[in-house]
């Protein structure tokens, strides 16, 4: 009985901290948290049709398990997860800092390597300051640095480590424009980059309501872009409606922030640069074998999802252990099929298959938890 309440109390809290990510995390890692009901809500469903309350009761804790997996799966270093929480709320104080000692440092060493700053235009003054943080700041994934997708960096960490995302190159560079005298620039996230927008002092103050045409506004040079192509060409795909803008001062949404999130799950062309290079030579073999061993949490899920008490009877281990072998190796087969489906479909229907992708996975689930594909193939 104790066992059951502490597997209770972990499915709630597992639970509770995905609603809290998803409420917290803007649009791309929110979107692939949300994506996650795909996978669970249909095994819960069929269960309520049923009217099994054992099942029922079953799965919905296997359901919030699944989401606290998603959790761990995106967010390694999971004890930074209060931290990240906290700076998204308190993102003008956290992530634009011009007062920070780092920072100031930082725009010293950029002042004293640049000292005609003060003499060019403006245009000049801001390719000088997004040329100097791209070659102090290095692009890095934000798993490599800080084990979590979608993480945020203050300035100090990124100049400290000399290497962070978008999001950190933006940050230092807007903390840094903002310190030398540049009020009017904020920090801008799209749902697959980040960069800065400034205003150029001599042309006096933006207009009220000017965020809803921020990109009519940086077309015509009302405003400057700093570090939009990342310090080279950025592919048309990724020049995404801005979601939100801040500055130390103030955060606001040019758009409705589910259109953030909408935008999130259509433009997977996004992992054209990051997943798919890994299809091409030996890479695929690092897919597959991920791929099978993908299969043994989902096969404990799928397990449980079927009503199966996770203990053993007497005289039954090895039967059970095969069962659990087959059933691994088959939805290990079937992700590794899906991700091969997702890479060859996404010429053709570009802007839907990561949906396709997460729905394939969530149908498999579903069936596996089923009993009669198992009887099937002779494993149960």
């Amino acid at each position: 009985m104790q066992l059951k309440q502490a597997g209770t109390v972990l499915a709630v809290a597992c639970a509770g901290i995905y609603i809290v990510l998803v409420a917290t995390c803007a649009v791309f890692v929110s979107s692939i948290l949300l994506l996650g009901l795909l996978v669970v809500v249909p095994p819960v469903v069929i269960a309520a049709a049923k009217r099994d309350k054992r099942l029922l009761g079953m799965r919905a804790k296997a359901a919030c398990w699944a989401l606290g997996f998603l959790v761990l799966f995106m967010f390694p270093a999971f004890w930074l997860i209060p931290e990240q929480v906290y700076r998204r709320v308190n993102r003008q104080s956290n992530l634009i800092t011009p007062g920070d000692p780092a920072v100031v440092s930082f725009a010293a060493d950029f002042l004293a390597e640049n000292p005609g700053f003060g003499v060019e235009n403006f245009s000049s003054q801001m390719a000088l300051a997004t040329q100097f943080v791209l070659g102090r700041i290095s692009w890095r994934l934000d798993l490599e640095t800080h084990g979590l997708f979608g993480h945020v960096a203050t300035p100090s960490e990124a100049i400290s480590l000399g290497s962070d995302d978008c999001q950190g190159q933006a940050c230092v560079l807007a903390s840094m424009v903002i310190h030398l005298g540049f009020g009017d620039t904020w920090a801008v996230e799209t749902p697959f980059h980040w960069y800065v927008v400034a205003r150029d002092p001599a042309l006096g103050a933006l207009p009220a309501g000017w965020e809803a045409r921020i990109e009519e506004y940086q077309h015509n040079g009302s405003i400057a872009t700093l570090n939009r192509d990342g310090g080279g060409d950025m592919p048309a795909w990724r020049l995404e409606p801005v979601v939100l803008v801040f500055n130390d001062r103030e955060t606001i949404y040019p758009v409705d922030p589910l259109a953030g999130l909408w935008i999130s799950w259509t433009s997977t062309a996004f992992f054209v640069d990051d997943i798919f290079p890994l299809f091409e030579g030996t890479g695929i073999i690092t897919i597959a074998v991920a791929s099978l061993l993908m299969g043994v949490p989902l096969a404990l899920y799928t397990s449980y999802m079927g009503g199966q008490e996770a203990r053993i009877p007497r005289g039954q281990a090895r039967r059970l252990v095969k069962s659990f072998l087959v059933r691994s190796l088959a939805l290990g087969a079937a992700f590794f099929g899906i991700l091969v489906a997702w890479y060859l479909l996404q010429p053709v229907i570009w802007d839907y298959t990561l949906i396709m992708a997460i729905g394939l996975v969530g149908a498999a689930c579903t069936v596996a938890a089923e009993p009669w594909p198992w009887r099937r193939l002779k494993a149960e």
